[in-house]
C-alpha cells in the first residue's frame, strides 16, 4: 500500500531498509555532483522507494535509477565551440566555452544548446552541420562528448566565382578532410603522386585558389581522380569564400557541391 505525497511522488507506509539505504544512496551520489538541491534528491529517493514497494527486483531498480541519474541528472561538461565564416559573424565570436551535456540523442538536440547560448544561429539551424573533434556528425547520431571536446558549428562551405575573394578555413579540419581524399583517390585509382593545395586569406582576381596535382601512367585514371578531388575539396572541406563587391558589401556564399545541402 502507498500513500501519495504532496510532492507527487509515493512512498510505501512501512520503509524497508533498503529504502533507506536507497534515500541515503541518492543524497550522497547527487550531492558529490553538486548539481542537485536536497529537495531533488529527496524526490529521487521516493521514486527508489516506489520502486521496492512495487516488488520490482533488485538488479532492475538498480538499473532503472542507473538510467534515472544519467537522464534526468545529466551532468554537464566543457567543450569548446569553434565557429566560422557567416556564424562566426552572426556570433560576434569565432570560439567559445560551453557548458553541455555529455549525451545528446542527435545533433540536431546539440545545435538548440547551441542557439541557447548564440540565439542568432537559428537563422543557419537548417544549413549548417556540427563536427566533434574535426569530425563530421552524422544526421541522427547519438552525439557523446568529452570534456574539452571541440564541436565546429559548420555553415555551408563556400564557392563561385567573383571579383574579389576572401577564404577561411577550419584548418585542422580541412587539412584531415584533404588527407582522407587522398587515400580514397588512391584506393580508387591507379595513380602514383598526389598533391591538393588551398589558398586562405585573400586572393588577387584570376589567380587559382585551389590547386590539385595528380600523377598516373593512365592519362583517364589522372582525369577521373582529379574531378574526384575537385568535387570532394568543393563539397567536404571546410573553407569558406566571401564575395566582396565593388560597393564594399560582403557575402559569404554557399557552394552547391556542399554535401548537407546539395540535397535540399
Amino acid at each position: 500500500m502507498r500513500q501519495t505525497r504532496p510532492d507527487g511522488g509515493c512512498a510505501a507506509d512501512h520503509e524497508l531498509p533498503e529504502m533507506t539505504h536507497g534515500r541515503n544512496l541518492f543524497r550522497e551520489s547527487f550531492s558529490a555532483q553538486g548539481r542537485v538541491t536536497a529537495a531533488t534528491a529527496e524526490r529521487r529517493a521516493l521514486l527508489r522507494c516506489d520502486l521496492a514497494a512495487r516488488d520490482i527486483s533488485p538488479d532492475e531498480t538498480s538499473r532503472l535509477l542507473q538510467l534515472l541519474r544519467l537522464c534526468a541528472m545529466r551532468p554537464e561538461i566543457a567543450v569548446r565551440l569553434l565557429l566560422f565564416a557567416k556564424a562566426r559573424e552572426l556570433a560576434g565570436a569565432s570560439e567559445a566555452s560551453l557548458q553541455v551535456p555529455v549525451v545528446f540523442r542527435d545533433v540536431e538536440e546539440l545545435k538548440q544548446t547551441i542557439f541557447s547560448t548564440f540565439p542568432k544561429l537559428r537563422v543557419l539551424q537548417h544549413s549548417a552541420v556540427v563536427a566533434v573533434n574535426e569530425v563530421y556528425v552524422e544526421a541522427g547520431a547519438e552525439v557523446t562528448l568529452r570534456p574539452g571536446d571541440e564541436v565546429a558549428f559548420i555553415p555551408p562551405i563556400s564557392g563561385g566565382r567573383v571579383a574579389k575573394l576572401s577564404y577561411e578555413a577550419y584548418a585542422p579540419m580541412a587539412k584531415r578532410e584533404m588527407l582522407r581524399i587522398c587515400g580514397a583517390l588512391r584506393r580508387q585509382w591507379d595513380v602514383k603522386n598526389v598533391a591538393l593545395v588551398h589558398r586562405l586569406g585573400e586572393v588577387p582576381v584570376g589567380e587559382a585558389s585551389v590547386l590539385i596535382a595528380i600523377s598516373s601512367e593512365h592519362r583517364q585514371e589522372a582525369q577521373a581522380a582529379v574531378k574526384y578531388a575537385i568535387d570532394e575539396v568543393k563539397g567536404r572541406v571546410p573553407v569558406w569564400k566571401k564575395e566582396i563587391y565593388e560597393d564594399g558589401d560582403a557575402e559569404w556564399k554557399e557552394n552547391k557541391e556542399c554535401f548537407w545541402t546539395a540535397s535540399s
